[in-house]
């Protein structure tokens, strides 16, 4: 399996140890290697948006709830076309 990038907003509500855990045990069974990308708050939807137009970057991502509904927009208006 090929490497994965998981990108991260850090905020108060996540653990990153935790995190980190949770990703370095799912590398294990899946025999890969998962690399964290931290993002800053000021940079986090920038940078969304360019992994989501690009198509290129993290393949998973934590985003804010609040910005969900931007990127299901965006995906709707792909499959439109």
């Amino acid at each position: 399996m090929p490497d994965l990038t998981f990108s991260l907003t850090p905020t108060d509500a996540v653990a990153e140890d935790v995190l980190q855990r949770l990703l370095d045990d799912y590398a294990r069974r899946a025999h890969t290697h998962v690399n964290l990308h931290k993002t800053t708050p000021q940079s986090a939807q920038q940078d969304l948006n360019n992994f989501a137009l690009h198509k290129t970057g993290a393949d998973v991502s934590q985003m804010g709830s609040t910005w969900l509904r931007g990127f299901i927009d965006m995906n709707e208006g792909w499959s439109s076309q």
